[in-house]
């Protein structure tokens, strides 16, 4: 029978990273370098720290503990996620092992942020915990192209400011993203060109 560490390492580095963070609180209250962190922050007049992944949250915890508020932006359910890159016969081990791991990390955090509503109300079922949904930005310019960037753009056979731009890698919620929107431009007709920048293009479905 495999152990739970040994099990979860045959389920992905994104899984022995996770298991981590319970250890990690205690790991960087001790170090140097997290010293040395603490330190900068705590002596500048900074308002809010605002935290890019769930792997900062022991950090956010101790910046509360000093005065400064954090908030933490969710990217995934991290159970799910992990889960989902693990061998078919370890996923339900895995996703209950890291749902009590994140239940514990989100609680560090007061402010909690998700990008997708999906995700808000995954963590709300999972974890009994609110968060505030703030959707990615999506940006848009009248602003007329200079001669130069026209010139750019034209020689792509675009259309300057008739195009969409997506960023992304080759990260499967970016495949899935890019994959839904093609099928809403589809299915609404709508008239525009998508381009698509970075590894993610090369995991589109063919039309």
């Amino acid at each position: 029978m495999l152990l739970p560490s040994r099990a979860l390492s045959l389920a992905s580095k994104e899984a022995l990273l996770f298991i981590k963070l319970m250890i990690q609180f205690d790991i960087d209250r001790i170090s140097k370098l997290y010293k040395d962190l603490m330190e900068i922050i705590c002596s500048r007049n900074y308002d809010l720290a605002i935290l890019e992944t769930t792997y900062l949250s022991h950090l956010g915890h101790m910046l509360s503990l000093k005065g400064l508020p954090s908030m933490l932006r969710i990217h995934n359910v991290e159970a799910e996620y992990i889960a989902s890159l693990s061998y078919k016969s370890l996923r339900e081990f895995v996703f209950r092992s890291m749902q009590r791991i994140e239940r514990k990390v989100l609680e560090m955090i007061n402010n909690r942020v998700t990008i997708s509503m999906r995700d808000k109300e995954i963590i709300s079922k999972l974890y009994k915990l609110e968060t505030v949904y703030l959707g990615p930005t999506v940006k848009g310019s009248k602003k007329d192209c200079s001669r130069k960037d026209q010139n750019n753009i034209e020689s792509l056979g675009l259309e300057c400011g008739r195009y969409a731009l997506y960023v992304g890698s080759s990260h499967e919620p970016n495949i899935i993203a890019v994959n839904n929107i093609l099928q809403t431009i589809k299915k609404d007709n709508i008239k525009i060109t998508l381009v698509i920048v970075g590894e993610v293009g090369r995991y589109i479905r063919k039309k």
